[in-house]
């Protein structure tokens, strides 16, 4: 859960779980100077070194760089009726309903999911995803590749769904573990690698990394591959380091029809920044670039729109969750 107190013109959280008992500012002084957004060989390079050498620091120890292409906020919606919002995704037209996108919330929602109008953000549906009980509802990740939706908890255990109905899902693969990343329990919620966020490339690419599980505690991106049954297996050798640690809050792909860029998201301990990764298909050189435009709140979620457009969800720890959308630089070439 988290304590929502006020800052600014805005408001802001702070985590409370048993891993934190050490401050944003006591991590971000442990961070090594080098160890910046970059590729999984740790210190920054590429896009993300230079991101990282611009004038002045902004929070978390993201760069200020006026350099930086900027995602600028557009009009919407400033909440949904979803409590904890903790994994998106942007759906095209379906099911009856405009291009729209689907929020789940993380553990105590029991899989309570709400759809607004991608357009807009007014409110289209609501309804619960049909969890099993092999481990916790705490959902933190959400990606959809072809017609299958993915969901994964804090603790690395992985649920697939199919949509029958605008408000309707059929579970059609009971949880599962992501062999070697998980907790000691599949009931065990924000321990371990403790996962924030979920991409997956769509269509699924013929091998390799077919997205990235976004593991918060070492602010890494971890390859899953995609194994003859369509479930999915992590790669632990292959990450892309993103930020600083306990930063990394989600993670989404560009849809079909854009070239398949990955934006990597942070908490408020990362200054609620957000990411371009390019040439993630290749993890060990992958550059990692900084968008300049902060979001609100505690960013937990983000989904992406063909066009570089951007949503960002915020727990407020309500019954509601704060959300804005944000035009973005058009994603480049993979």
């Amino acid at each position: 859960m988290l304590l929502a107190v006020a800052w600014g013109m805005g408001w802001t959280a702070w985590g409370c779980d048993s891993r934190k008992a050490e401050g944003p500012e006591a991590r971000a002084r442990a961070t090594t100077p080098g160890a910046g957004p970059g590729s999984a060989s740790g210190p920054a390079s590429g896009a993300g070194a230079s991101a990282a050498s611009g004038a002045g620091a902004a929070p978390g120890g993201a760069a200020a760089n006026p350099a930086m292409p900027e995602c600028r906020p557009v009009p919407f919606e400033k909440t949904i009726d979803v409590p904890e919002a903790s994994g998106a995704v942007w759906v095209e037209a379906s099911f009856g309903l405009p291009a729209h996108v689907l929020v789940v919330g993380d553990s105590g929602t029991h899989g309570a999911f709400a759809i607004i109008d991608a357009d807009s953000g007014a409110g289209l549906a609501k309804g619960r995803l049909p969890l099993d009980g092999r481990s916790s509802d705490d959902i933190e990740g959400l990606s959809r590749s072809g017609d299958v939706y993915y969901a994964l908890t804090s603790g690395g255990y992985m649920r697939h769904f199919k949509r029958t109905a605008a408000a309707k899902f059929e579970l059609t693969a009971p949880s599962y573990p992501l062999g070697g990343v998980t907790c000691s329990s599949p009931h065990k919620t924000n321990c371990g690698h403790d996962f924030e966020g979920l991409c997956l490339a769509d269509p699924a690419p013929p091998g390799g990394c077919a997205g990235f599980a976004a593991a918060k505690h070492d602010a890494e991106l971890i390859c899953l591959a995609r194994g003859d049954s369509g479930r999915l297996r992590p790669d632990a050798s292959q990450v892309i380091h993103v930020a600083i640690p306990r930063a990394l809050s989600d993670c989404a792909m560009s849809p079909p029809g854009d070239e398949q860029t990955l934006y990597a998201a942070t908490n408020m301990f990362g200054g609620n920044a957000l990411y371009q990764v390019g040439g993630w298909r290749d993890p060990a050189h992958a550059q990692v670039e900084h968008l300049a435009g902060a979001g609100i709140g505690f960013i937990e979620a983000v989904a992406v729109a063909p066009g570089g457009i951007v949503y960002r969800f915020s727990d407020t720890a309500t019954q509601t969750s704060g959300m804005g959308k944000y035009s973005c630089p058009p994603p480049g070439p993979e």
